[in-house]
């Protein structure tokens, strides 16, 4: 990505910016700088649709007066006084709280940049892409690839002498092919490069063409097992009834039982911030060092996620939880890697599916955990063989799933910031 024309050596000077913010009259306040770089491109009907050269950089600000937050950002050469008046401005309709900002820290360096990604070139990212699209060729047609390369680079300094930098690469592949009626996807997310661009291709396209002459899914109730990128979305919908806000307003499920086993006893549940996965960071979206967060521990309920502003609000001296999708985007909770633990491993049973994909996730209540979900890609797995199923849909509850759980592996699957074993579930709906 060294072709963008940006200089890599521009040091952003996080002393002059709080010596402005002090000279406006602010005398709490937090500055976070973030430059972001990507190359991306997007591969259907045989050509390269789309290729795009991203860069953007800019500020956030934060100021705190009379014990409420305000926030603001610009653009690097745009007007960072008018963004400050801003951020004061919106101060002043906010609640009030205790918050104060992240006191001067160490910080454990983590590893989360490869020096490969940031400095690939157009024709090197197109001769990945053509490896992946080869991969899928073997088996079945192109329907669609994605890929991107990104760096991103940030800086936070605050008032309170707090400061530090981190700096990231992230690589993302997704890979779908078809064969007739059959569609198949794979999909790669991490810090560092793929060994295996092909194989990525390959994958999709053997499931399309496995998925080419389907059966139909008699209704009933089975054991399942979902594919790691669905069972992180899964995860993802659990975790959101363990935000720190919604438990102290009484929002989430699980507002009141911390320290209660919910769920089933082998389950283990981690946020963590050191672990392989692309969301690695030495310190959160604040400035707070990187810390480990149990979220449950056998089943049991041990902690929730918290940001600065709302563990201020909750009255609790948790924090460490903040994220930021960018300099644009008000801080708040968030996560980093997570983590699900490792289990005994279990015996496949008899009678079991396998489901790769399904679509509709994104209509579950979230609040009260009920889901339901077309199921786009399955096999039945019944007497040693591995049949073609779709047609039919998923539905359930997120709470349930995870207290009726069969097993868990011991071989734990990396993507993205979603690091678990598979786990197979128990008595799951399948409606046709």
């Amino acid at each position: 990505m060294s072709s963008y024309g940006v200089d890599t050596n521009v040091v952003c000077d996080m002393e002059d910016y709080l010596r402005m913010l002090h000279s406006l009259g602010v005398k709490e306040g937090e500055i976070f700088w973030s430059r972001s770089k990507s190359l991306t491109f997007q591969y259907a009907e045989k050509q390269l649709k789309v290729k795009n050269l991203g860069v953007d950089e800019g500020l956030g600000i934060r100021v705190l007066e009379d014990k409420r937050i305000g926030f603001s950002f610009c653009n690097i050469g745009s007007s960072f006084s008018e963004a400050v008046m801003n951020a004061r401005e919106i101060s002043k309709s906010a609640a009030q709280s205790e918050f104060r900002f992240a006191e001067k820290q160490e910080y454990k360096k983590v590893e989360c940049f490869d020096k490969r990604v940031a400095e690939i070139e157009e024709n090197e990212l197109k001769e990945k892409l053509d490896q992946v699209v080869e991969g899928i060729e073997d088996s079945a047609a192109v329907s669609r690839i994605i890929c991107e390369c990104a760096e991103y680079d940030c800086k936070i300094a605050n008032s309170s002498l707090l400061s530090g930098k981190d700096r990231i690469t992230q690589v993302s592949v997704y890979a779908e092919a078809k064969d007739g009626e059959g569609m198949g996807s794979a999909e790669y997310s991490s810090w560092k490069m793929p060994l295996d661009w092909k194989g990525i291709g390959e994958r999709a396209g053997i499931i399309a063409k496995e998925m080419s002459k389907p059966k139909r899914l008699e209704a009933g109730s089975y054991d399942v097992i979902f594919s790691h990128e669905l069972l992180g979305s899964l995860v993802d919908m659990l975790l959101y009834s363990f935000s720190g806000d919604l438990k102290r307003r009484k929002i989430s499920k699980l507002w009141d039982k911390e320290g209660v086993q919910e769920f089933h006893e082998c389950l283990c549940i981690s946020d963590d911030p050191f672990a392989d996965g692309s969301a690695m960071s030495s310190f959160d979206g604040e400035g707070v060092a990187s810390r480990e967060t149990r979220l449950v521990e056998n089943g049991v309920v041990t902690d929730f996620y918290y940001d600065g502003e709302s563990a201020a609000f909750a009255e609790v001296d948790k924090k460490g939880n903040c994220s930021r999708g960018s300099y644009r985007q008000r801080p708040g909770i968030g996560d980093s890697n997570t983590v699900v633990g490792c289990g005994m491993g279990f015996e496949k049973p008899r009678k079991w599916v396998e489901i790769e994909s399904m679509h509709g996730l994104h209509t579950a209540n979230l609040l009260s955990g009920d889901f339901g979900a077309e199921v786009s890609t399955a096999f039945l797995h019944e007497n040693g063989k591995r049949i073609p199923v779709r047609g039919f849909m998923v539905s359930g509850n997120i709470f349930e799933l995870f207290r009726n759980i069969g097993g868990i592996g011991r071989r734990m699957k990396h993507n993205g910031s979603f690091i678990s074993p598979e786990i197979l579930f128990r008595g799951i709906r399948c409606i046709s």
